[in-house]
């Protein structure tokens, strides 16, 4: 492999986000005297979160208009990367993967698509039709992704599997609730239950609504706080107040690089049925808090039933309900899982091992293919 080489990576947007703060980690830590990269965004002209750190890397970043016509922006992008000549053209989301795996071939480039999410919630996107029949490989951040993706798709031969790192940096509990009692008017004398993620339906916050609601019956001292913005969010706003949660329910909106305020809570809850490798349910591990979660495949990847978490079957409020309820009453129990998950997490997923995986993959795609014996 050459001394440096030309990596092109499509990023479907830059917003706050997981697989966003996975790019940044990868971009800022790759070997640069190996690689050579530039990034190419298809959602600009909405101030993404992402879009300056990156620039501040000194990594040229190249903004691809939106259109109706995808074969223009198609067009587009090859124009860009024509100067480039990239060896590797990677689409770090699905949806600019299919884009990635168009244009390489042009280059004579090798194509690589990133799947960041749950597999049942693109198995029948264009995007992964598209990707499937031409990308030379996938790289997904979950064996459970990598599992499905092989069982219903057996055309896709090649998927490597690279999980996210998790990185602690995290403000100080006091600094955190002297600033949340504050702004938020939060009770210091209750115990704060925190999630986060975008609002919208797959993630289903109104079941932990209903759970609030529950526990406040109960009388339960505590606070739920929600942050994160997005479609639901004046929905999910209307059923706490019918559910008579104005007093222990605050909504805050995105925060941007709202993880390093999770030392200042005492349970994260986690109430999504579909993910890939959730960033955030490892951040609130290496920060120490007791979580609450469903037992799912993706969940306990991650975490140990029983052992580093409390996990509930699936879709059981119930059984969710009655976890949220032993960390409350049970302050040694909250210690007890929230350092096992913090040791847990913090030696599985650090930042050396994502980036010598992600190399590992880079290094894989774009070794020459070996010359057929001579007879």
């Amino acid at each position: 492999m050459p001394t440096s080489t030309n990596i092109a990576i499509l990023a479907g947007q830059l917003v706050v986000g997981g697989a966003e703060r996975q790019l940044y980690l990868w971009l800022a830590n790759l070997d640069r005297e190996r690689f050579n990269p530039i990034v190419l965004t298809l959602h600009p002209g909405f101030g993404d979160y992402w879009e300056k750190p990156i620039e501040d890397l000194g990594i040229p970043l190249f903004r691809i208009n939106q259109r109706n016509n995808r074969i223009s922006r198609l067009r587009e992008i090859q124009q860009i990367l024509q100067p480039f000549q990239p060896q590797l053209v990677h689409g770090w989301h699905l949806f600019s993967g299919a884009y990635a795996s168009l244009v390489a071939p042009h280059f004579k480039a090798k194509s690589l698509v990133g799947i960041r999410s749950s597999f049942e919630s693109i198995q029948n996107s264009l995007e992964l039709r598209i990707a499937q029949y031409f990308a030379d490989a996938f790289i997904v951040n979950s064996e459970s992704a990598a599992a499905r993706i092989k069982s219903e798709k057996p055309s896709i031969r090649h998927v490597y599997v690279v999980p996210n790192a998790v990185i602690a940096d995290f403000e100080s509990r006091e600094t955190v609730r002297q600033r949340l009692i504050r702004e938020l008017g939060l009770r210091p004398d209750a115990l704060w239950l925190v999630a986060v993620g975008r609002l919208e339906q797959l993630k289903h916050f109104d079941e932990l609504l209903e759970v609030a609601a529950s526990l406040q019956d109960k009388q339960c001292n505590f606070h739920l706080i929600l942050i994160g913005g997005g479609p639901e969010e004046s929905a999910l706003i209307q059923l706490s107040q019918q559910l008579h949660l104005e007093d222990c329910v605050r909504f805050t909106g995105e925060i941007p690089n709202a993880i390093r305020l999770l030392k200042g809570f005492d349970i994260f809850c986690m109430t999504s049925f579909l993910e890939g490798l959730p960033n955030v349910v490892m951040e609130a591990a290496a920060a120490g808090l007791p979580i609450v979660t469903w037992q799912l495949p993706f969940y306990e990847e991650l975490l140990t039933p029983g052992e580093t978490a409390l996990m509930a079957a699936p879709g059981d409020r119930a059984s969710f309900e009655q976890a949220v309820q032993a960390f409350i009453n049970d302050q040694h129990l909250r210690e007890r899982l929230g350092a096992a998950a913090q040791a847990q997490v913090t030696e599985k997923f650090s930042l050396d091992h994502y980036i010598q995986n992600m190399t590992k993959v880079y290094e894989t795609m774009l070794q020459p293919k070996p010359s057929p014996d001579k007879k």
